[in-house]
């Protein structure tokens, strides 16, 4: 009889402690909203899932994060991420991901709506976030987001780009630390190139007339001054009047400027517009996008290059 009652005690206690498995096991799948750690699928190392807005901040996390990422691009090439409209599979993508990279400082406007409605905030990095931001000439309150203008402050994001993935991914700190220095060291080097570029334009022709206020860090950096904009804001979203249009053209005339830098994917039929009766012309450069992959200037280092010789051959 003792040895009947041990065993069915025995399997009482089995029968307890599978339930208790199960229990926990459902009750863990049930858990969504916590990420999983990173694991291991056949010896491998699960890859970080990373999505960045901008196609230059997504160049900027590739030349950090590598083999060791798996990066999306939120807005399209050739899209303007003033006035980018969101996906809902673009919420999706950003609420699973490790991490979301932005410029930050304004530019991606419809962040404001996924930050703490639809995404985490504590899953987002504003990359412009510690820097010195230039307050906006027209705007009061508002900042200036076009922060990669000076490589300067690109090599800010890097530092944060790297720090951020080595939180999340600790074992390859060396390997993110070592593309970081890299990359540093490339940036600095364009630094210097621009600084010797631009030292053949007289500084009294360094004038530049945009179609809209985006070469600010620019031209605080290498010794220019911006003088007029198609449309005196950050943004090209509205329109300038009659009168602004006019004053324009009388300062183009009496300062002798004879281009008008635009976005490749600005607008650029009033910019055309005022080029014709300053007598000046259109010169087309890359602001907030770069080309889709294998394009002429499909990263942020070919941007500055291609914005910069421009700039050269247009005003010196």
């Amino acid at each position: 009889m003792g040895g009947k009652n041990q065993y069915k005690n025995t399997r009482l206690i089995f029968a307890m402690l599978f339930a208790f498995i199960l229990v926990v096991g459902v009750l863990g799948g049930c858990n969504k909203g916590e990420k999983p750690v990173k694991a291991t699928k056949a010896g491998t190392e699960k890859k970080l899932d990373v999505v960045a807005t901008t196609n230059i901040a997504a160049d900027v996390v590739r030349q950090v994060g590598g083999e060791r990422i798996n990066l999306h691009t939120l807005i399209p090439a050739g899209s303007d991420p003033h006035s980018y409209e969101p996906k809902p599979s673009d919420f999706s993508r950003m609420a699973d991901a490790d991490v979301v990279f932005m410029n930050g400082a304004g530019l991606e406007e419809f962040m404001n709506r996924a930050v703490g409605k639809i995404i985490s905030g504590s899953n987002v990095v504003s990359l412009s976030k510690g820097l010195k931001l230039r307050e906006s000439p027209v705007e009061k309150g508002e900042k200036d987001p076009h922060v990669w203008f000076y490589p300067g402050n690109v090599e800010h994001w890097v530092e944060k780009i790297a720090e951020k993935l080595e939180v999340l991914d600790p074992a390859g700190r060396d390997y993110y630390e070592k593309r970081k220095d890299s990359y540093l060291g490339e940036l600095e080097k364009l630094d210097s190139w621009v600084r010797e570029k631009v030292s053949d334009i007289p500084k009294e022709r360094r004038l530049l007339i945009t179609d809209h206020l985006f070469m600010g860090y620019f031209a605080d950096a290498y010794g220019f001054e911006v003088v007029g904009a198609v449309f005196k804001s950050e943004t090209t979203a509205s329109e300038p009047s009659a009168r602004d249009i006019s004053k324009l053209v009388d300062l183009m005339k009496k300062k002798r400027i004879g281009a008008l830098f635009v976005g490749i994917n600005g607008n650029k039929k009033v910019a055309e517009e005022v080029a014709v009766e300053a007598g000046a012309k259109v010169v087309p450069i890359y602001t907030g996008t770069l080309d889709a992959p294998g394009g002429k200037v499909d990263s942020y280092v070919k941007l500055v290059k291609y914005d910069v010789e421009r700039i050269v051959e247009n005003l010196k």
